[in-house]
């Protein structure tokens, strides 16, 4: 009889093996980890401009997941690595300015945290010194390319008008100093018309920090505004000076409202067309609606929060952030996303 127990034992251990497996394989698959997995946001303010933390959150219910965002007064680098010590499995990271902490990324590798960054994408270095930080540009180049190229259209089929037949795409660019990323809206712009053969003329650029919308480009153009990081702008003095330009690129509600009184008092209304980069979906439709702008594009946090919220997912799941999403790295770990046209 006894001889016969050590086979059954057998039996048990395999079936107690098989039992355990299919429970991890659950886990694993499903994203729960034995206790709720946290999820880190790092923004410059709270609610972070690009990304909806309460849909974020909503969208990592059915994973068991704390989201926990950082406090307003603490700086990125400081709020990641609290939140790396503290246990998150990932930490989305969004900033205004390029991200240059080292220690973060060392950290992260030491605890194997998943690192997503949005807006200003840190340095090339520290994001290939780790294999699970990326950056997700949906900072305004994308922008400024997605107005350039359809400013560069219509000028080429003819609704953008030349208004002295000098074949030339003669702008106005004004670009707001408190704007993040200004010079690099007008940069690609200008860069992007000419890749679709359309040379340009820039008759002044400027930054500034634009009080209110009764400060008249007049005014601030007497005040010798400096031209935009980027952006060579020799011309100087009053916009009565100025030939009409086909088009004014903006960055900004402000700026796009500010340019849209000027060609009015100017009386280029008609012909002089806005271009654009507003906030989100909600300020472009208002430009749209009050007819201040032409060419609109605009930051969209629904695109931006959703693709987030897969790459979560993904990385909780120990897959790649980005299997089974529609858009897909670059060589440089880059992911292009999140500015749109309004149509």
């Amino acid at each position: 009889m006894k001889k016969n127990l050590f086979p059954v034992f057998l039996r048990l251990a395999a079936l107690a093996a098989c039992i355990y497996a299919c429970v991890l394989s659950v886990r694993l698959a499903t994203g729960d980890h034995g206790s709720p997995a946290l999820v880190g946001v790092v923004g410059p303010a709270e609610p972070i401009s690009y990304l909806d933390t309460d849909a974020f959150a909503e969208s990592l219910a059915e994973l068991d997941c704390e989201v926990r965002v950082s406090d307003a007064g603490t700086s990125a680098a400081d709020a990641a690595l609290q939140l790396i010590e503290q246990g998150a499995e990932v930490i989305v990271i969004g900033s205004d300015v390029p991200f240059t902490d080292p220690d973060v990324f060392t950290q992260a590798a030491a605890h194997s945290t998943t690192l997503l960054f949005v807006g200003a994408s840190p340095q090339q270095k520290l994001l290939d010194s780790y294999d699970k930080a990326w950056a997700l540009d949906n900072d305004a180049a994308h922008g400024g390319q997605l107005l350039g190229k359809q400013a560069a259209m219509a000028f080429r089929e003819g609704s953008l008008q030349d208004v002295d037949d000098d074949k030339l795409l003669d702008c106005i660019g004004l670009l707001p100093g408190d704007y993040p990323s200004a010079g690099i809206v007008g940069r690609e712009f200008l860069a992007e018309c000419e890749h679709y053969g359309v040379y340009t003329d820039l008759h002044h650029n400027f930054t500034d920090v634009m009080a209110d919308l009764h400060y008249s480009l007049n005014e601030v153009w007497q005040q010798d505004a400096q031209p935009a990081d980027a952006l060579e702008d020799d011309s100087a003095g009053d916009i009565s000076d100025t030939s009409q330009p086909e088009v004014i690129f903006c960055a900004g509600s402000r700026a796009a409202e500010l340019a849209h009184e000027q060609a009015r008092q100017m009386g280029w209304l008609g012909t002089t067309r806005i271009a654009a980069l507003a906030e989100s979906r909600e300020s472009a439709q208002a430009l749209r609606d009050a007819g201040t702008a032409d060419y609109i594009a605009y930051y969209d946090r629904e695109i931006a929060t959703s693709i987030l919220s897969q790459f979560t997912h993904n990385a909780l799941n120990y897959r790649f952030v980005a299997q089974d999403c529609t858009v897909q790295p670059d060589e440089n770990k880059h992911f292009i996303f999140g500015y749109q046209l309004l149509e």
